[in-house]
């Protein structure tokens, strides 16, 4: 701050004192812009406090310098009156003690107070469409947050603060700063400016105390644990709720404003009954800075939908999607037009704001309304045509799509890699089946650095097992492609594939001549009887040769079974992802496996996650902080409803008559999280509802499991789910999947859907930085 900045300071300072309320118009923004920068730049240049947050800051400076900060600065002012003596450490005036120049301080403090959360007041009653609209699951509007951040900014002044004021009235009652009923939010950033503001009239003063302060309150320097956090957003969110009870706000006027939130219609009853349904199954599904929302930049308030330009009743379904490097998804569908028509697979390109951007050259039979769409084979006949339609991987400027085509017969079913530019060419296709079995489907596939997996499933003929084809992508086609047979992987003959991984270890692909590690993720029947339905998930981890890493456990195989209490046990592998991070000499590598878990009432979500090929010892540790959710062993369980300990637990059977169930179909890394796309298929809240589909994401913390984040959302249509998700950053991520529109008779009839979902909110609903 400059010396020309401290003149005015210190002018308008000396005018506050002598009773002029305009001067506080003038000091706020002399001071404020400079009380944030350096409060929120200590911590990142201090090291080992990257993440202590401004707020705990200005506490602790507080707590240093009120004891003789206010007097001190009154007495260097010209024409100040004689400053009291400061109270001893900790104390202040009690009942009886006459108000002297620092309850003067408190008293203009409170009156900034005043003003400050009138601002805010007003923001949070223009409930309107405004800039200070109010939403309760995001807080105030922009004009709105920035009035509440403004009034959040030092929580331990205010009730030390407002309890000492209380006493240094002659009659023991309240002074005349609590008796307008300020928030206390409000006096605390009136302290916080007030640090800054005498900083500046009187520069030696904050050292001086540091070294000397025998009047000084012993600072607090922890920083909150994890546990502390959660408490304090969970108290905002009842304060805010309080807060609007008080103001009269009715039940059905909430409703219709979160609602509005996420993008339902209040009249429309499915809607209302599945918001309440979820209001009541998760009170607290969007509390906390960090939780998934909708991004209204993305589509159409966060919600985009295809049909490829063609009938209401096709079936299109949203697949999984990959990134371009330039911010572009393009997302994978299964399309069929009508009822009669072949299936195809289609690919759309979004931009980073959502909207559909038309790609450059098409190939003339797989171009659909003017380069809007690849619809794939459409009308080639030399190609195989489409049975189902399974991943999409990006490398370079290509895109690799897996689908199960027809073969040499209609019978015969194989495996086929379809590439394409991102411009739109097709640039090549090669299918493989395992030794001219009639069905070999594709299941998944993954690319890392120029290295290929297709994972594919035996011939239903065939007692089980699966078997890869691996290879490296060259300048024109597949390359050095291996086919490995797993008939029986570590001795289970009734093995079910359901995905694939390339080893991630470190952040960069290492540069290798031959092939890369992988696993396989599969479900394995655990008995032979065929009565038994006791399924468990299991990981094949796989050597660069294609032959089982015996390292990482006997035959190369480790199954987690979940074996819920009371449950039956059939506990299905659904969805792989492995991660890296570390540099050359100090490596490290994450696994995270996706199950359907069997509950003894509905089935739920289960993930288990390895650290550098061990369970982790962290994750859903049931003395840790993922509390119920956890099962030990890296294992955890959330949703669906199921007996434990002795009572029903699980997001599914709280609250409802009718328990839910929850199911996982994708997760991906998303920052310092594992997310979770899937469904939620439950009744609502209206007695006598039928249960009906709602997209679903989770939210878990990546090294302890604790569930952050369990939220249903709209597709746009009425029942939905999601497919898959992709991230497109650490805040930002895509749901893929498909929806049913009410409004079209058609029972088959399903619609591409979007899902744009940020976390990126510099100030959410609670008002943290």
């Amino acid at each position: 701050m400059g010396t020309e900045a401290e003149g005015s300071i210190t002018k308008w300072l000396e005018r506050w004192r002598d009773g002029d309320p305009a001067a506080l118009d003038h000091l706020l923004p002399l001071v404020y812009a400079d009380l944030r920068r350096i409060a929120a730049s200590v911590p990142r240049s201090t090291p080992g406090h990257a993440t202590l947050q401004t707020t705990a800051l200005v506490h602790e400076m507080l707590l240093r310098l009120l004891g003789r900060a206010m007097a001190a600065a009154v007495a260097s002012t010209p024409r100040a009156r004689p400053a009291p003596a400061p109270p001893a450490a900790g104390n202040w005036p009690g009942p009886g003690a006459g108000i002297g120049e620092g309850d003067r301080w408190t008293s203009r403090t409170g009156t900034w107070a005043g003003r400050c959360c009138n601002r805010a007041s007003v923001a949070k009653r223009a409930r309107g469409e405004g800039l200070g609209g109010f939403d309760r699951r995001r807080g105030l509007g922009r004009a709105g947050r920035r009035a509440g951040a403004d009034c959040l900014l030092a929580d331990g002044f205010a009730v030390s603060r407002s309890e000492r004021t209380d006493r240094a009235t002659p009659n023991g009652g309240r002074s005349k700063m609590n008796t307008h009923a300020m928030p206390a939010r409000c006096v605390r950033l009136a302290g916080a400016a007030m640090l800054l503001i005498l900083s500046a009239a009187a520069p030696a003063l904050a050292d001086d105390l540091v070294d000397k302060g025998p009047y000084l309150p012993t600072p607090v320097a922890q920083r909150p644990t994890e546990a502390d956090e959660v408490a304090m957003r969970r108290q905002q969110e009842h304060d805010q709720l309080d807060t609007l009870a008080s103001e009269g706000l009715s039940n059905a006027e909430r409703e219709a404003h979160d609602m509005a939130a996420l993008g339902f219609s209040p009249d429309d009853p499915i809607a209302l009954a599945a918001y309440r349904a979820e209001s009541q199954n998760n009170p607290n599904a969007i509390t906390a800075a960090g939780d998934f929302i909708l991004n209204t930049t993305w589509g159409a308030g966060g919600l985009s939908a295809d049909r490829y330009a063609s009938s209401n009743s096709g079936a299109y379904r949203g697949i999984k999607a990959a990134m371009l490097s330039n911010g572009e998804t393009i997302v994978l569908g299964s399309v069929r037009i009508n009822a009669s028509s072949p299936l195809n697979l289609g690919l759309t390109k979004r931009a980073a704001n959502g909207s559909r951007v038309a790609w450059a050259a098409v190939d003339p039979p797989y171009d659909l309304y003017s380069k809007q769409y690849i619809l794939y084979p459409n009308t080639d006949t030399n190609v195989p045509p489409v049975f189902s339609v399974h991943d999409i991987k990006v490398y370079g400027y290509k895109i690799y799509v897996l689908y199960t085509g027809h073969l040499t017969s209609i019978n015969t079913y194989g495996p086929v890699v379809v590439c394409f530019t991102v411009e739109g060419f097709r640039c090549g296709w090669r299918s493989r089946g395992y030794d001219n079995q009639a069905a070999s489907d594709a299941v998944a596939m993954d690319i890392y650095g120029d290295r290929f997996v297709v994972l594919g499933r035996h011939s239903l003929g065939t007692s089980g097992g699966f078997w890869t084809w691996t290879g490296r992508i060259g300048s024109v086609d597949l390359e050095d492609t291996v086919v490995t047979d797993f008939p029986a992987p570590g001795g289970y003959d009734r093995s079910n594939p359901a995905d694939v991984a390339f080893r991630r270890v470190g952040s960069t692909p290492p540069i290798v001549t031959g092939g890369l590690p992988y696993y396989v993720l599969f479900t394995k029947k655990w008995s032979a009887d065929s009565s038994s339905s006791d399924y468990d998930p299991c990981l094949l981890a796989v050597k660069s040769n294609n032959a089982p890493d015996t390292d990482f456990d006997t035959n190369g195989v480790r199954c987690m079974p979940f074996d819920e209490t009371a449950s039956s046990n059939e506990d299905q592998a659904v969805a792989l992802t492995t991660n890296g991070w570390g540099n050359v000499a100090n490596p490290h590598e994450g696994v995270q496996v996706l199950v359907s878990v069997a509950r003894s009432v509905d089935p739920g979500i289960g993930i288990w996650e390895l650290l550098d090929r061990a369970n982790h010892p962290r994750f859903g540790a049931t003395t840790g902080a993922a509390g119920e959710h956890g099962r030990n062993n890296g294992r955890a369980v959330y949703g669906g409803c199921g007996t434990r300990n002795g009572s029903n637990q699980g997001e599914g059977c709280q609250f409802v008559a009718t328990p839910a169930m929850h199911a996982g179909r994708d997760l991906a890394n998303v920052g310092s999280d594992v997310v979770v796309a899937g469904s939620r298929y439950g009744n609502g809240f209206v007695v006598g509802s039928s249960r009906s589909y709602s997209s679903l994401i989770a939210r878990v913390h990546g090294d302890s499991g604790e569930l952050e984040q369990f939220t249903t959302f709209p597709s746009g249509y009425g029942e939905g789910w999601f497919n898959s998700l992709v991230a497109r950053n650490a805040q930002d991520v895509i749901g893929i999947g498909e929806a049913i529109d009410s409004a079209v008779s058609n029972p088959t009839a399903r619609t591409q859907i979007m899902t744009g979902l940020t976390s990126n909110d510099t100030i959410f609903k609670n008002g943290f930085d």
